[in-house]
């Protein structure tokens, strides 16, 4: 279906995207779940902005890919250099369409083009976005968000996780003031410190009530979130990789996939957010068989492991019915504490 307004619905969320060609594409709503019929070209007039006071140009608005040098002053989702230093970048729609629970928006500079894959998953939107040299140079790739999108005005807190060993994921409930909350991961890898997840909630929401926007980076590698409240009206999400200077560079006609980005929105807090990504998450893992019942050594033994010790344990184990038995710390040498051997 071919249209200047695209509308897919997931879950308990709708989303509705203008894709008007020869003109930035943008997010008009992503949230609670419209009733068919709604009118669409409702949202493109509530989301008209003109010249504010004491400003000549009408401001620019948040894009799919918002780049800077062309009047977005926000935070840019997308940044390249060429041989001659950082290029300015303006990308408008070139088409757009929506078809089997998907909505593609192509998007073109004067040699850059992008490609926005939108579709559901469950109660999830994916989010898939592809970044192609169309220049005769070689271009540097030095910012690239996954995804982007408007911070409804009910969202009064950023929520980002972090921990360490045996204090794990742990919630970060920031106001969402004005200004920006940047969280990266390092280290090739994500981790106890780095999960790649950012919530947008309303304040006060908890585990069973508020309303909640999540995203997450579908992949394992160094992320980078983003959050910001900016008082000329930008209020803006960001997640996707952790770029270093020089890490992607393409040649001409090369082009490189951002890892997907996952998005839900729910009105039942963090209960809510679980039950939209733990079945995609088991759906991306894949089909498994029943678990198979183990004994772990750990809190039996600890660190006092030997042949002597453990045959008594594979024994019992198995007259209980274990079918698998787990040898965990201290069967290497040196290792009977945990101030040593581990490496």
């Amino acid at each position: 279906m071919k249209s200047d307004l695209l509308r897919l619905d997931a879950g308990e969320a709708s989303l509705i995207v203008l894709a008007r060609v020869g003109a930035p594409a943008r997010v008009l709503y992503l949230g609670p779940r419209l009733p068919q019929g709604a009118d669409l070209a409702a949202f493109e007039t509530l989301a008209a902005e003109g010249p504010r006071e004491s400003q000549p140009d009408a401001p620019r608005p948040l894009s799919l890919v918002p780049a800077g040098g062309y009047g977005f002053l926000g935070a840019p989702a997308v940044a390249v250099a060429d041989g001659g230093g950082a290029r300015a970048l303006d990308p408008v729609v070139t088409g757009a369409r929506a078809e089997q629970g998907a909505l593609h928006v192509d998007l073109a500079d004067d040699s850059v083009r992008f490609r926005i894959i939108m579709s559901r998953e469950g109660a999830l939107f994916r989010w898939a976005l592809a970044v192609e040299n169309a220049g005769a140079a070689p271009l540097s790739l030095t910012t690239l968000s996954a995804l982007t999108l408007p911070a409804p005005a009910w969202v009064g807190e950023i929520w980002t996780y972090s921990g360490r060993w045996g204090g794990e994921h742990r919630l970060t409930a920031a106001p969402f003031a004005p200004g920006m909350i940047v969280k990266e991961s390092r280290g090739g890898r994500t981790g106890f410190e780095s999960a790649a997840y950012l919530g947008a909630a309303s304040t006060g929401a908890g585990e069973e009530e508020g309303r909640v926007l999540a995203v997450a980076l579908a992949w394992s590698g160094e992320a980078r979130l983003l959050a910001e409240h900016r008082l000329d009206g930008v209020r803006q999400l960001q997640i996707g990789p952790r770029l270093e200077v020089g890490e992607v560079t393409l040649a001409p006609g090369a082009a490189f996939a951002a890892p997907e980005a996952l998005v839900a929105f729910t009105t039942r807090g963090r209960n809510g957010v679980r039950a939209a990504f733990h079945p995609a998450v088991r759906a991306r893992a894949g089909a498994r068989g029943p678990r198979k019942v183990h004994f772990n050594t750990w809190e039996a033994a600890y660190f006092d492991v030997s042949a002597a010790r453990l045959a008594p344990m594979i024994e019992a184990a198995a007259a209980l019915g274990a079918e698998r038995f787990v040898l965990d710390d201290g069967w290497f040498k040196g290792r009977r504490d945990d101030t040593t051997s581990l490496g």
